[in-house]
C-alpha cells in the first residue's frame, strides 16, 4: 500500500472501530460543522459565484478538519495535493512563503501552535489577500476561544483547522 492509501485506511479503520461514547460529541460537532459549511456555501453560491478551486479547497480543508479533529494531526501528503493544485491556478506569495517557513519552524520547535495550522494557512494564502487572511485569523481565534469557554476541559488542545475551514468560508 502507498503512503496515502494507508492514511486512508487508517482514517477509515478509525471511524469504523473507534465510535463509542468519547467520540459521539466529536461526531455532533462534525456535523454541526459540516451544516454549517454547507449554509454558507449554500448563500454564497446564491449571491456570487464560487470558483472551482474554492470548492475544492473547501473539499480537502473538510478532509483535513476530520483528521484534526479526530487525530489532532496533519497529513501532509494531502497538503500537499491542495497546496500544488492552488499553485497552478494562483501565485506564490509571500505572506504563503513566510507562513510556509513559519510552518517548517513549528515543525521543529514548540511555538504554541501546530504546523498543520499554518501549513493550511500557508495554501489559503494563496487565494486570498492579507487583509482576508487577518479576518480568517481573527474569525477562527475568536470561533475557537467561544468553543474552549464551553467546553468544560479547558486544558485540552483544540482541533483549529476546522475553525480555520468555516472563517475561509465566510471570508473567500
Amino acid at each position: 500500500m502507498t503512503y496515502f492509501t494507508k492514511q486512508l485506511h487508517h482514517w477509515q479503520k478509525g471511524l469504523t472501530t473507534k465510535i463509542t461514547k468519547s467520540l459521539k460529541p466529536k461526531m455532533s460537532l462534525l456535523m454541526l460543522f459540516t451544516g454549517l459549511i454547507i449554509a454558507i456555501l449554500a448563500y454564497k453560491w446564491m449571491s456570487t459565484t464560487i470558483t472551482s478551486t474554492h470548492i475544492v479547497i473547501i473539499g480537502i480543508s473538510l478532509l483535513l478538519s476530520l483528521y484534526d479533529i479526530f487525530y489532532q494531526e496533519y497529513p501532509l501528503t494531502i497538503w500537499m495535493i491542495l497546496t500544488l493544485s492552488t499553485i497552478i491556478f494562483y501565485p506564490i506569495t509571500l505572506t504563503a512563503i513566510i507562513l510556509f517557513l513559519l510552518a517548517l519552524l513549528a515543525e521543529f520547535r514548540d511555538i504554541k501552535i501546530g504546523s498543520g495550522d499554518l501549513f493550511y494557512l500557508s495554501t489559503i494564502s494563496l487565494t486570498i489577500t492579507i487583509w482576508q487572511l487577518s479576518w480568517l485569523i481573527q474569525l477562527a481565534s475568536l470561533m475557537g476561544i467561544v468553543v474552549i469557554f464551553l467546553s468544560h476541559n479547558n486544558k485540552k488542545p483544540i482541533a483549529f483547522i476546522p475553525f480555520l475551514t468555516l472563517a475561509y468560508c465566510l471570508v473567500f
